[in-house]
């Protein structure tokens, strides 16, 4: 998951979203039950304001894209370990079909 977190961080930096990439390296850089609280939080896959709802990005640019596909990874890996937020599975799905529909 960590590495998934290090590329996400990555990508949000590229893109100047500093503030969300700082949480997702306050994560990585903390605990184990820490990261866990992360990857299941309203930070990562919440509403309004969420990485998943515009990290990076508001716009679909390729940049944007890309966060998308990691965080289609990183939403399959979590539900296979179970360690979810009750929205994971719906911005998967969601990214997913707007990636097959080249949105």
């Amino acid at each position: 998951m960590r590495e998934y977190l290090e590329s996400l961080a990555r990508l949000l930096r590229q893109e100047g979203d500093n503030a969300r990439a700082i949480l997702v390296e306050d994560a990585i850089s903390g605990s184990d039950a820490e990261l866990d609280t992360f990857l299941a939080s309203n930070e990562l896959w919440g509403g309004p304001g969420s990485i998943a709802d515009c990290g990076g990005a508001v716009e679909r640019t390729t940049a944007r894209r890309n966060i998308e596909r990691l965080l289609i990874q990183l939403g399959n890996e979590q539900m296979r370990s179970g360690n979810v937020n009750p929205r994971t599975s719906m911005w998967v799905t969601v990214f997913r079909k707007w990636e097959e529909a080249g949105i």
